[in-house]
């Protein structure tokens, strides 16, 4: 177990990564944001799908603001 990051232990690596980059924040982030947030460990395309499929469980609120969405 990684005791810095234990939710690597029960979830895959990448959506770790962006789960805790969100619980680190009090504001809304785009998938871009949220990618530079992961120091390189997860590509904006990644971040965006990983982000689209916690929006599509409920884990995660999406709203829309013009052509972006933030998280």
């Amino acid at each position: 177990m990684d005791v810095s990051a234990p939710i690597r232990s029960v979830i895959p690596s990448a959506q770790a990564d962006v789960l805790m980059v969100l619980a680190g924040t009090s504001r809304s982030l785009t998938g871009r944001q949220v990618a530079d947030l992961t120091d390189g460990a997860v590509s904006q395309k990644g971040a965006s799908l990983i982000l689209k499929d916690l929006v599509r469980s409920g884990i995660v609120l999406r709203e829309i603001h013009g052509s972006a969405y933030s998280h």
